[in-house]
């Protein structure tokens, strides 16, 4: 084992430098409508898989008001923010 604790766990190889293998790739460029939509589909895609279980586990009655009182949670933080937003005069 003693042998083992000198040698270094990663080697550095001159060749594949990483900035010269970052700088080979080509330059990705994004939209606003296309982070919008991975947004979107991350947050529908937790809620498809997440929800399911969630209503499995708290039964019906429990699980739908639960989902009622962190719905107007949310609708009220969302408002919270929209009210400071004005407040302070942004525009988003």
């Amino acid at each position: 084992f003693s042998a083992m604790a000198d040698a270094p766990l990663l080697v550095h190889d001159e060749e594949e430098d990483v900035t010269k293998v970052l700088s080979t790739r080509p330059a990705r460029e994004g939209t606003v409508a296309s982070s919008i939509l991975s947004l979107v589909i991350s947050a529908c895609g937790a809620g498809v898989l997440s929800l399911p279980f969630a209503l499995s586990c708290t039964g019906w009655a429990a699980g739908s008001c639960t989902l009622l009182v962190f719905a107007v949670a949310s609708a009220w933080s969302l408002e919270l923010i929209e009210m400071r937003a004005r407040d302070l005069g942004t525009a988003s």
